[in-house]
């Protein structure tokens, strides 16, 4: 004869038809219950696609690290909601010195024995993805190398008087490099206001990055905000035009 066994699997519930005599159906059963219970666990804990670790270096963009490992910044933020829930915050965050989660399988570097305090206070091995840019009629182009070295010798600066470095933020580069277009043609720091009231800033008009940091540091005002401890993040944008270079540093 034919008997309905109930089989429940995960919270919902599967009716059977079993060709079986009356002797046989327990074991029947048994081992369509064991088969639901296998299907619910595979139901309830999906394979999570394999992944290893990195360590956000100096420069590093999530747009660039996304790049690097064949992925999406999308995906990044939710392989790390865990780790570092403010790569998902507005703004968002991404510093220098995280071990963060990535795809598998690719050929980037993979985070290494060495302490997180190395790691910030190491220069920056990656480029920003950003391409070389033409900005409006005046044919300039941002200089990314020299935003970065900045960002090195000012925490150079600060380790050597016993401060924590500053870490970079993707959101005050954008501004740093918008301001640094603005103040070809409007120098002076009233445009702050509108992108950033709460930041601190630092410009400058030269040509070589050395002697521009050194200008700040020099100057009482500049190397106060250089060396305050109280800030926590930065951002340099270095844009060159009309044979001169402008710089912009913010703090926050």
């Amino acid at each position: 004869m034919y008997k309905i066994i109930q089989v429940t699997i995960s919270s919902s519930v599967c009716l059977v038809l079993a060709a079986v005599g009356c002797a046989f159906a327990p074991q029947a059963a048994q081992g369509l219950s064991a088969l639901g219970d296998q299907v619910t666990t595979l139901i309830a804990s999906p394979t999570a696609p394999p992944t290893q670790e990195y360590v956000v270096q100096w420069g590093d963009t999530p747009r660039g690290v996304a790049l690097m490992f064949g992925t999406t910044v999308e995906t990044l933020i939710t392989l790390n909601a865990k780790r570092h829930p403010e790569m998902g915050g507005t703004p968002m965050k991404f510093n220098a010195g995280w071990r963060i989660l990535v795809p598998a399988g690719a050929s980037a570097p993979i985070a290494s024995g060495g302490s997180d305090s190395q790691v910030i206070q190491s220069s920056a091995t990656v480029a920003p993805e950003a391409p070389v840019a033409v900005i409006g009629g005046d044919g300039g182009h941002f200089d990314y190398d020299g935003a970065l070295e900045i960002i090195r010798l000012t925490n150079e600066a600060r380790a050597n008087a016993g401060l924590a470095p500053l870490a970079i933020d993707e959101t005050l580069m954008e501004i740093a490099r918008k301001r640094a277009t603005e103040i070809v043609s409007d120098w002076g720091h009233q445009g702050l206001d509108d992108d950033c009231p709460e930041c601190g800033e630092n410009i400058v008009k030269g040509g070589d990055v050395s002697r521009e940091f050194q200008w700040w540091m020099n100057s009482e005002g500049h190397r106060g905000g250089i060396l305050w401890p109280d800030y926590a993040q930065t951002g340099v944008g270095r844009y060159v035009a009309n044979g001169k270079t402008y710089a912009v540093q913010l703090f926050k």
